[in-house]
C-alpha cells in the first residue's frame, strides 16, 4: 500500500513520468517533492534507493533538492 501510494503521489507532481524514462519535475513542485522525499524516507517503509534521488556526477544537485538527493554512480541509466 505504501508503495502504492508513494508511486501515485510522485507521479502526480511530475512534468513529465513517462514509461522507462526518468521522471521529471519542475522547479515549482521541488519544495512539494522534498517534503514528500523526506516524509517517505523517515516513515521506514522505503529505503534510501527508493526514497533519493540520483544525478548524473557531473550534475550540480539544487540547493531544494540537497536534503533528499546524491550523485548516481557512473553506470546509471537515464
Amino acid at each position: 500500500m505504501v508503495r502504492n501510494s508513494y508511486f501515485w503521489a510522485l507521479k502526480s507532481i511530475a512534468d513529465n513520468a513517462r514509461f522507462d524514462q526518468a521522471w521529471e519535475f519542475d522547479e515549482s513542485v521541488w519544495v512539494a517533492l522534498c517534503r514528500m522525499l523526506m516524509s517517505f524516507s523517515m516513515s521506514g517503509y522505503l529505503g534510501d534507493r527508493e526514497t533519493l534521488l540520483e544525478f548524473p556526477a557531473e550534475t550540480p544537485i539544487p540547493t531544494l533538492l540537497r536534503p533528499v538527493s546524491t550523485w548516481g554512480s557512473e553506470e546509471m541509466n537515464w
